[in-house]
């Protein structure tokens, strides 16, 4: 019984990560992880025919890298 209750609570978070994943997917977002991947998205359909560049994460490695030292 513990195991199918494990199961079922596992299930439904991968459920629910999958459906968040989709609906972001939906509206745009062409980087879900990103905190700005909805702007870079709608950069790249002003510039059509060019890849996303997210300049975030460049300041963020950058930012990584002074922390590190």
């Amino acid at each position: 019984m513990v195991d199918f209750v494990a199961a079922l609570v596992i299930l439904a978070i991968v459920g629910a990560a999958v459906a968040y994943i989709v609906r972001q997917k939906r509206a745009g977002v062409k980087c879900v992880g990103c905190a700005v991947g909805r702007e870079c998205a709608e950069r790249a359909k002003m510039q059509r025919g060019e890849s996303c560049s997210c300049s975030a994460v460049d300041q963020m490695i950058a930012n990584m890298e002074k922390a590190a030292k």
